[in-house]
């Protein structure tokens, strides 16, 4: 490998300021070979269409660091990072028919396989406990069932999303960060970057790897997300939310969006339901998603008996807060005292429903769970 070789100079230009997905593509279609790039004078570099004053400059200013920048394409494998091209084979399928598809990434771990169905999970930050919850009981679900997660790293709703994907033993989750590969941020969600990194999936990233986090990379970084995933699915958000970009880029490529409602007086859930007004699906079971990836048709259950001793300690937990009363969710959470996801893997739980007899049925956090025992319930 040398310092004229197509990845090493595309290696080059992912450390120029100015120059983006865009126009690195048109300096990668104009410039052959491309490692001309190093020579050209600012004045034919803005020649090219798309290349501006501000990035024929940083070409140049970082054309003299073309050596140092060598050396630490030459360390990537050491590091346990793979550079990762469009001219390469390993560069995933789904993302090369994008417009603004990145020329590169880094790698660490693996792609998700392009024959494998891909999921996308995103959301609000600041999510609820019920979102958090049904964010990792939805993702743990879909990893049984051998169903990639993709998701951003971030607190609140991408954590849960990856959570939920690791509880289950050989799950793979991916996290595509708004960093640099080698920066573990939010530094809260290490021990999900380290397993991530360790063999469960892929961290990926089109910037260096010692990028810092800066606001603008997020909202760019959403369209690999979506891009990388068959299906998207907005857990919780506010109306303006990044988690509506992806949505955005989701609907430009093509990709069908997934929304979970929420109570229409919770801010946090005024953009999911906001989506679904306007034509997004509705999740209202695992099946929903399951239907439209083409695995399996609708399901019920019926369940009739109740057996209450046959119940686990935290499912005994759970069933103590039932009355002929309707409950809210969060209040079954809060006298349990059990982690949200827990609590509602337990009450969609059909071997703990045929123990019992009892149906806890729920569309949104507003709608009550009703101790019953004739009615169907759609399970995750």
């Amino acid at each position: 490998m040398d310092i004229n070789s197509l990845d090493a100079v595309l290696h080059f230009l992912s450390y120029v300021s100015n120059v983006g997905a865009v126009s690195a593509g048109r300096l990668y279609e104009t410039i052959t070979p491309l490692n001309l790039i190093y020579t050209l004078k600012k004045e034919e570099l803005m020649l090219i269409s798309g290349i501006g004053r501000a990035a024929a400059e940083a070409v140049k200013r970082m054309s003299l660091k073309k050596e140092s920048i060598f050396e630490e394409y030459m360390s990537l494998e050491k590091a346990g990072i793979k550079f990762i091209t469009v001219e390469n084979k390993a560069y995933p399928k789904r993302l090369l028919n994008l417009y603004d598809k990145p020329m590169w990434l880094y790698l660490k771990g693996e792609f998700p396989a392009d024959e494998e169905h891909s999921v996308a999970i995103v959301g609000s930050r600041a999510a609820t406990n019920y979102g958090k919850g049904l964010a990792e009981l939805l993702s743990n679900s879909l990893a049984k069932r051998n169903i990639n997660i993709i998701s951003g790293m971030a607190l609140g709703i991408d954590e849960y999303a990856h959570r939920g994907a690791l509880k289950h033993k050989g799950a793979k989750t991916y996290a595509v960060l708004g960093c640099g590969i080698n920066v573990c941020y939010p530094k809260e969600n290490f021990d999900i970057y380290s397993q991530i990194a360790e063999g469960r999936g892929g961290i990926i990233s089109e910037y260096t790897p010692k990028s810092n986090a800066l606001k603008h990379n997020f909202p760019v970084r959403n369209r690999i997300i979506s891009g990388l995933s068959d299906i998207i699915i907005v857990a919780e958000a506010r109306e303006k939310s990044g988690s509506m970009i992806t949505v955005k880029h989701a609907l430009n490529q093509g990709k069908e969006v997934y929304a979970l409602p929420g109570r229409i007086t919770d801010p946090m859930s005024r953009g999911c339901n906001r989506l679904i007004s306007e034509g997004a699906g509705v999740v209202l079971s695992v099946d929903s998603i399951l239907e439209s990836l083409g695995l399996i048709k609708d399901k019920t259950l019926i369940i009739s008996e109740k057996n209450i001793n046959s119940l686990a300690k935290n499912e005994k937990k759970v069933y103590s807060c039932f009355d002929l009363e309707p409950k809210y969710l969060e209040d079954v959470i809060k006298e349990s005292r059990l982690p949200p996801s827990e609590v509602i893997s337990i009450v969609l739980d059909p071997d703990c429903i045929s123990k019992t007899g009892w149906i806890n049925f729920f569309k949104y956090d507003s709608i009550p769970l009703f101790l019953n025992v004739s009615i169907q319930v759609f399970i995750l």
